[in-house]
């Protein structure tokens, strides 16, 4: 998120891609989709009184941004990104919270942000496949859920990559996986779904 430190990132890393890559640096793969590239792990809090280390995505001009966004204090709303409110009532904050750290981690790399892509439905495929200029044909999109991202790529028309969830983080995705099981199961590597 911090501009400065992807810029460090990039110098650093550079002439090593250039060099695996050769001359097809900076074109082999014109538009990759992605889901809240900013998470490596986050979690949360189950009571007040629970101390574990937490990690949150941060940086230092965070607070000014989000509130441009969104016209509130981020650290103000900062319990209802930790802990789960009552009665499993969801977190608008928390929602914005995810949105904006997506899109000032596609900012500091200087890549396109599609928020709110909707899928299996292929509005947000297509809007961001015209801002970047790329066909169908030239897209890929990694995921892990077969009834949102790889549905969603095949209603775009691009190559969709199945890939094992990094974690479920809630009881939804878990049910959600199961259900996928047979999909999964019954697939080899290269079928298409």
């Amino acid at each position: 998120m911090n501009k400065r430190a992807i810029e460090r990132f990039a110098e650093t890393t550079h002439e090593v891609y250039a060099g695996a890559v050769g001359a097809e640096f900076g074109k082999a793969v014109p538009s990759i989709f992605t889901d809240e590239p900013q998470f490596v792990h986050k979690e949360t809090l189950g009571k007040a009184e629970e101390k574990k280390p937490l990690i949150l995505p941060y940086t230092d001009d965070f607070e000014d941004s989000y509130r441009a966004a969104y016209g509130e204090s981020f650290l103000d709303r900062l319990p209802e990104v930790v802990w789960e409110l009552p009665d499993g009532v969801r977190s608008l904050t928390r929602y914005r919270y995810h949105d904006h750290i997506a899109q000032r981690f596609a900012e500091a790399l200087g890549v396109p942000y599609e928020g709110h892509a909707g899928k299996p439905k292929s509005g947000g495929f297509q809007r961001a496949m015209g801002r970047m200029g790329v066909t169908p044909a030239q897209t890929a999109i990694v995921g892990d859920q077969i009834f949102t991202d790889i549905w969603g790529g095949n209603n775009a028309g691009v190559l969709t990559l199945l890939v094992h969830p990094i974690r479920f983080g809630t009881i939804f995705r878990v049910l959600r996986y199961g259900i996928e099981t047979p999909f999964r199961a019954g697939a080899r590597p290269g079928d298409a779904l």
